[in-house]
């Protein structure tokens, strides 16, 4: 807490001799005895830049001497380092104000290196020798401390399984299986586990769901290869790669029967369904959109289920992963009249279009 001041004695010594020398003093020691109360009950008193300003204006027209012997809120120097601050301030924002001209080197080369790194150059000898090329002349450690700052981790290309996928996305597909429940509602009848088989082009998003089963086994899989997907031809023409779990579905035959066609397997590490996320991400959306609105009492309403919805899928819904498109080419692109609704299931699933003028 800040020791109170009286100034009362630097009044009578400084201030002529006058007849209203006692009113002026009693209006100073009134103010003074304020500011007074103000220093010992707020230690650290919140101050703008407009107030500062004024302060330090005052401040800078009494002597130095005579300034220290006054009751301050903060101190003298303080006081006046805020008329240096504003002062700096004030040059500099005017000018800033110039719009021309071309930005300092150093911004240009913190611009490029993070434009390379985003690229996918991240070793700093890597950028040097880049920027070198473009008459750019940079010191490996300063690349270095540039990357470090803006978050990017230097010393290695830093490849990941998204970026695999990116660059061969068109080559891709990908396939797995999902789980429904039928019956068992009704008297003497069993619920019963069919799982769901489908193969979804990565690059377009397009699914086929090939067939259903209650037993999954690797011969069945191979099976419902070689009478669905490999008579498709548009499934499988200029594809190279075939992502897939673990599961006891996708072992040695599997992989073999795909090779004898030019698709290599790639399994994807245990525990890690993120690495198959195209396929999962599927899984959800027909769960969300259709199948966990139903009960199902047999196999043929969960099959006309699954038929419905993959031709709303590949032909009638728009997806964001390929920018609010639909897969097909939606072929009432053309139409100018009024717009109505297609439904399937009942309603369940919608679509809207413009009808023919």
């Amino acid at each position: 807490m800040k020791k109170s001041l009286n100034p009362i004695s630097w009044l009578k010594a400084m201030m002529p001799e006058t007849n209203r020398e006692d009113e002026y003093l009693r209006i100073i020691q009134l103010l003074s005895e304020q500011l007074n109360i103000y220093i010992e009950t707020s230690p650290r008193p919140k101050v703008t830049d407009t107030q500062r300003s004024r302060l330090g204006t005052l401040s800078r027209l009494i002597d130095r001497k005579t300034l220290h012997s006054l009751p301050c809120m903060v101190k003298v120097d303080t006081m006046l380092g805020w008329v240096r601050q504003l002062q700096r301030r004030k040059f500099h924002s005017q000018s800033d104000k110039s719009k021309g001209g071309r930005p300092n080197l150093e911004q240009i080369i913190r611009k490029e290196i993070i434009k390379l790194a985003n690229a996918g150059c991240l070793t700093a000898r890597r950028l040097e020798g880049e920027l070198k090329k473009c008459n750019l002349e940079v010191s490996h450690e300063s690349i270095r401390k540039i990357l470090r700052e803006e978050g990017f981790p230097s010393g290695s290309d830093n490849d990941s399984w998204a970026k695999f996928i990116k660059r061969q996305i068109h080559l891709m597909l990908c396939t797995d299986f999902f789980t429904i429940e039928t019956g068992g509602l009704l008297p003497f009848t069993k619920a019963r586990t069919h799982y769901v088989y489908f193969i979804m082009d990565m690059a377009t998003r397009a699914v086929k769901i090939i067939n259903m089963t209650e037993h999954p086994t690797q011969e069945w899989t191979v099976q419902q290869i070689r009478n669905h997907a490999l008579e498709d031809d548009n499934l499988f023409a200029g594809k190279k790669y075939l992502i897939h779990d673990n599961g006891p579905q996708f072992k040695k035959d599997f992989c073999c029967i795909l090779k004898s066609e030019g698709i290599t397997t790639k399994a994807i590490m245990p525990y890690a369904p993120n690495m198959n996320a195209y396929a999962e991400r599927f899984v959800r959306t027909i769960r969300e959109e259709c199948l966990n609105k139903f009960v199902f009492f047999n196999k043929a309403q969960l099959r006309r289920a699954l038929s419905q919805f993959e031709e709303h899928y590949n032909t009638e819904r728009p997806h964001q992963g390929i920018g609010n498109e639909t897969i097909t080419p939606w072929k009432h692109a053309e139409n100018t009249g009024d717009i109505i609704c297609d439904e399937r299931l009942g309603g369940l699933l919608k679509s809207f279009r413009r009808e023919a003028a």
